[in-house]
């Protein structure tokens, strides 16, 4: 599924970003024209502040385009070949190689991203491109696209599209449709290899301000980054012919949702939309992942939540993630290593760690693993301290019956829980459950908080059969009842 694109600047000298208007370039044909004419509504993409953290590519001697761009995590080259790569269409001979000038592509990509539904087949697009204006050397234009295009919506109505990249607030035109496109980079010819760079600073988000809440509540906002699939064909960071989920949303959002009146549908005033086709060829061999960026943790009760970006991959799909649990003072190593799975838990990109003592400052590193290998673990998180829990089970031991004569009790026998929850023990208490001939409960009877050094306690009954349960307490409360002792009999 490929979105509208072949669209060209009319007033944009090098470098500048812009809303671009309708101008053909031969291959779009009158349809797509009018639409264009018909869609262009009221609302400008803002141009983004942020760019790539990686560096372009040389400009390859052959064709006079540059050979990759990076986001700091992966570098990318000219997808000029292959069914993942969305040039033949636009090439004078599809069924040949490609070549310069001759048999060129007149437009290519580095890097495509659209998320599209049946609703609005052309919703989204984020692309780094490039175009060959007419087949000759000093043609190449090399730019960033970022386009929302919608139909059938409330005329002139605002709405709001939460993106990967950032948010965007537009009007529908009175028709009922939007169009807007932002392009930043070397968008008038010729092209300098400074001009080509400008490209980097395109659609990328903008951080400077505000940051998104997920990106808040990490120790330190993910760079400007190309959205992959999350299981990718080798070589690639996606699939153009298959969409599926996405990782790496600067924003934190790898979704498009859009907000405003019927905006998915009569009545439907807010649709998403989490399914892309992704379009990006790997420059090299592929190795290990890159190190992760430092984890941001969140204490729970003898836990902790922890969270983090996903790291380049390397050129081979992740595969895995290994948490380690270090002491928050002397960075010693607490426990054994946790590991999960990518394919079924990187969406998420985090895992509430269990088990951990109350009371305890850690600290939590990550590594990253694919097919060549692991990573570096990450520097540490934040350091947290898991909250403390009540008490584990008291361990019961066999029941006695009272001694004869006088009052008729039994005695209840216990050894302290495995675990505190962190928090010493202040106390014990005890129940006597009263059973018939079938095992049945009929009545209960519960004393008093006992001295935590306590391990017995006779009890003052009515005749019967009884089993006792005890549980602990600490300064959070009770823990769970122990398991039934014996069964005795009262006397």
């Amino acid at each position: 599924m490929r979105s509208p694109q072949g669209w060209a600047p009319t007033d944009s000298a090098a470098g500048t970003s812009h809303r671009s208007v309708a101008r053909r370039r031969g291959i779009a044909g009158a349809a797509i024209t009018a639409i264009v004419a018909a869609s262009l509504a009221a609302g400008t993409l803002a141009p983004a502040s942020a760019s790539l953290a990686g560096p372009m590519g040389a400009v390859d001697p052959v064709n006079g385009f540059p050979s990759s761009f990076s986001d700091g995590r992966v570098a990318l080259g000219q997808c000029l070949d292959g069914p993942q790569c969305l040039v033949t269409g636009t090439q004078p001979n599809p069924g040949a190689a490609v070549s310069f000038p001759d048999n060129f592509p007149e437009e290519h990509f580095w890097y495509a991203a659209s998320a599209v539904n049946t609703a609005q087949p052309a919703l989204y697009e984020a692309a780094l491109k490039g175009t060959l204006l007419t087949p000759a050397d000093g043609q190449q234009t090399a730019f960033a696209r970022l386009r929302i295009q919608m139909d059938g919506l409330t005329p002139n109505a605002t709405y709001t599209v939460r993106h990967p990249y950032g948010v965007e607030t537009l009007s529908a035109d009175p028709n009922g449709a939007v169009l807007a496109t932002t392009d930043t980079g070397c968008l008038d010819v010729p092209c300098t290899p400074v001009a080509f760079a400008n490209a980097r600073a395109g659609f990328m988000g903008d951080f400077a301000g505000t940051p998104a809440p997920s990106c808040a509540m990490l120790a330190t906002c993910p760079w400007p980054s190309f959205l992959t699939q999350t299981n990718p064909a080798p070589g690639f960071i996606g699939d153009i012919n298959v969409p599926g989920t996405v990782t790496g949303a600067p924003s934190g959002l790898n979704a498009v949702v859009v907000t405003g009146p019927n905006a998915g549908g009569l009545g439907v005033n807010t649709f998403t939309v989490s399914q892309f086709n992704v379009q990006g060829k790997l420059v090299g061999a592929a190795v290990t992942p890159t190190t992760p960026v430092s984890p941001n943790a969140i204490a729970g009760r003898s836990s902790a939540l922890v969270r983090w970006a996903a790291p380049g991959n390397g050129g081979s799909a992740i595969t895995g993630y290994t948490i380690k649990v270090v002491n928050g003072i002397t960075g010693a190593q607490i426990g054994a290593l946790r590991s999960i799975t990518a394919a079924k838990d990187t969406s998420s990109n985090s895992l509430n760690v269990t088990g951990l003592t109350g009371g305890i400052a850690v600290r939590f590193v990550v590594q990253a693993r694919n097919a060549v290998g692991a990573s570096a673990f990450s520097p540490g998180s934040n350091r947290v301290t898991p909250l403390l829990s009540t008490p584990g089970a008291a361990v019961i031991q066999r029941a006695n019956p009272g001694a004869r004569g006088g009052a008729i009790t039994a005695k209840a026998n216990w050894t302290p829980p495995a675990s505190t929850g962190g928090s010493a023990i202040n106390g014990y208490q005890v129940t006597a459950l009263r059973l018939s001939a079938t095992g049945r409960v009929m009545s209960s009877r519960t004393s008093v908080v006992q001295h935590f050094s306590a391990r017995s306690l006779s009890m003052t009954l009515q005749p019967g059969n009884y089993r006792f349960v005890v549980r602990a307490r600490n300064r959070l409360g009770y823990g769970v009842y122990s398991s039934r002792s014996t069964l005795v009999t009262a006397r």
